[in-house]
């Protein structure tokens, strides 16, 4: 997003979009600050007036939650939440981010610390979803379908080419037809290998 948020609506609209994700900042700074009220106001108006929807927003490329210098740790987080606040005033269906590497650790040795970070995370912000993007886990980069289920209390997977099917530990089953984890509000809703949005409870 370069310049003002209503940049960013004018060149969906020029490109015939219907949907846009926008950065909110820099993706490779980790100076992040609330959007100005007045382009809140403006985008939210225009954005209804063209029928834009959704909104996400893509947090920026330097996020590692499972790092282990204290210093990216905090920067990730406090970027995240200011980002996730930003994605609730501009009525965001969510903020999208890498996990980060567990930069060679393994897995095991980071999920402690990366539930602990989403529930904080989680607990600073509100009215607007964070979604964990899918990661082929290259160079320890974490994001595989089965890492993300472990996060959650889903216990079993099961899906085709276009739908996925969770089995929680309470015995409820949810569905998505997309890519990625939908968390919102400290509870983990969503799995799947392939596609966006969160699970419907069925």
């Amino acid at each position: 997003m370069a310049g003002s948020l209503l940049n960013a609506v004018s060149k969906t609209r020029q490109i015939g979009g219907n949907c846009l994700q926008i950065f909110a900042g820099s993706p490779r700074l980790w100076f992040r600050k609330p959007f100005p009220d007045d382009q809140v106001e403006a985008f939210l108006k225009e954005t209804q007036k063209l029928d834009i929807s959704p909104t996400f927003i893509h947090a920026l490329y330097l996020v590692n939650l499972a790092s282990t210098n204290n210093d990216i740790l905090e920067k990730s987080i406090n970027s995240l939440v200011i980002d996730i606040q930003n994605g609730a005033r501009i009525k965001s269906a969510g903020v999208i981010v890498h996990i980060g590497s567990h930069l060679g650790a393994g897995f095991d040795a980071v999920k402690d610390q990366l539930v602990a970070v989403i529930q904080r995370i989680l607990a600073s912000t509100e009215n607007c979803n964070l979604i964990l993007e899918n990661d082929a886990g290259q160079n320890g980069k974490i994001g595989s379908p089965e890492e993300i289920s472990s996060l959650s209390n889903i216990i079993d997977v099961a899906g085709g080419g276009f739908h996925v099917l969770a089995l929680k530990d309470d015995g409820t089953v949810w569905a998505a037809t997309s890519n990625g984890v939908l968390l919102s509000n400290g509870m983990f809703y969503s799995i799947a290998p392939n596609g966006l949005f969160g699970f419907l409870h069925i």
